[in-house]
């Protein structure tokens, strides 16, 4: 049975098609991956899943009693509760079954025949609800899962956590739900490696069925069953992981450059007839020029354009680019690291990687000069200009264009 049934979904702002009849299903208990590039319609296609947007056009159907959760790439979560509060919001619909179920238990000792068997058939139920959720103990589930995600101060509150932070409270939040339907949009951007791992071993004994969008190909390759990709308004179905998918990808792409070469070539023959000044008199040669027209509708004449990023410094730099010695922070009482030592050299290309909260940005913007180091300096070169892009890009306005975004040189439209 499908858990999912999207059927000519049209989505469109203005001049822009995002959604151009879309159809597809996904299973019980299927793993799906969504990809393509990005402003492609990704997001929009799973918020209009999960009812926050209204689609111009189509049918999306559930199976009957389908429970879902989606999960935004921002997380909106109240700010004045505390984390044990917000998990327990989560947990709401299961307390409540387990209290009805333990409530059934203690009525069928008094019940008299008549309401012992719709009793009996309600506690079926519920045992079948719980059992699938894994239900009966909640209290053990929000101790293992916060284990899990290294969330140790259940009694913080929300609006204190960082972006990381409140991205994995979510994420435990919807898994601690289990509903029937996962929408993941980029579950792993804000994870560290430890705790991506054992997601994509939570992904894959998930039981219900689960379709995340992920730009992380080796991800995609250890959890999903089958591919969609979404390109000019369309989506392609692929069977396997983003390994699987990229070979049937090209195969896809050679037999349409093969068919457009044979199309090409008779489109050619065809109109150089015409040129010829072929007459119409006989409904074989009124055909012949018809074909002709159905032809060049069949010829494909879009191009995906390539972007090439390629970054240069303005000026003469230096050696040394930037300089720690013996960085340390501290909040309080509490270090966050120190006797750090770190030189970026012209050219170089430096990862950063370690555990939620262990103090990646607060390194970040002590480098920047946002932050006051507790001990040890940082040296920028003569000409060193620093750009940053946070978490929350919160360099961006917006209400701002695109265009006043990007730049306020001159423009030339091409």
């Amino acid at each position: 049975m499908n858990a999912l049934d999207v059927a000519d979904l049209h989505k469109s702002y203005g001049p822009r098609t995002l959604l151009d009849g879309v159809d597809f299903t996904v299973g019980e208990g299927e793993k799906v991956g969504v990809v393509g590039r990005n402003g492609c319609g990704k997001t929009t296609l799973f918020r209009i899943l999960a009812g926050l947007e209204e689609a111009d056009g189509g049918r999306v159907r559930t199976c009957r009693g389908l429970t879902f959760d989606y999960l935004p790439q921002q997380p909106v979560l109240d700010p004045g509760l505390t984390v044990r509060q917000t998990l327990e919001r989560y947990l709401g619909e299961g307390r409540e079954k387990l209290d009805r179920y333990q409530a059934i238990g203690a009525a069928l000792a008094t019940a008299d025949a008549g309401s012992t068997r719709e009793l009996l058939e309600e506690q079926h139920r519920l045992q079948s609800w719980l059992d699938l959720h894994g239900a009966w103990n909640p209290d053990h589930r929000v101790e293992e899962i916060c284990t899990r995600f290294g969330i140790a101060n259940l009694a913080q509150r929300v609006g204190e956590l960082s972006g990381g932070w409140s991205q994995r409270v979510a994420l435990a939040g919807v898994l601690l739900r289990q509903p029937d339907l996962l929408l993941l949009d980029e579950p792993t951007n804000q994870l560290d490696a430890d705790t991506v791992a054992w997601l994509e071993e939570r992904l894959k004994s998930y039981p219900g069925a689960v379709l995340l969008i992920t730009h992380d190909r080796y991800f995609l390759d250890r959890v999903v069953d089958r591919m969609f990709e979404l390109d000019s308004g369309s989506l392609s179905v692929y069977g396997g992981g983003y390994s699987a998918y990229l070979e049937q990808k090209q195969e896809r792409l050679l037999g349409e450059e093969r068919q457009q070469t044979r199309l090409l070539n008779m489109l050619r023959r065809e109109e150089a007839w015409l040129r010829q000044g072929a007459p119409a008199r006989s409904t074989k040669q009124k055909a012949r020029i018809d074909r002709v027209d159905k032809l060049r509708d069949q010829k494909t004449t879009a191009r995906r354009g390539e972007v090439d990023l390629a970054f240069h410094a303005r000026g003469r730099l230096g050696g040394t680019i930037l300089e720690a010695r013996g960085l340390g922070v501290a909040f309080g009482d509490t270090p966050v690291f120190s006797g750090v030592d770190l030189t970026l050299r012209k050219g170089e290309r430096v990862g950063i990687l370690g555990p939620n909260g262990c103090g990646k940005t607060t390194l970040v913007r002590a480098l920047l000069g946002q932050l006051e180091p507790t001990r040890g300096e940082v040296v920028r070169g003569k000409n060193t200009r620093i750009g940053y892009l946070d978490q929350e890009r919160s360099g961006l306005d917006p209400n701002q264009y695109v265009e006043d975004a990007l730049g306020d040189g001159e423009w030339v439209e091409l």
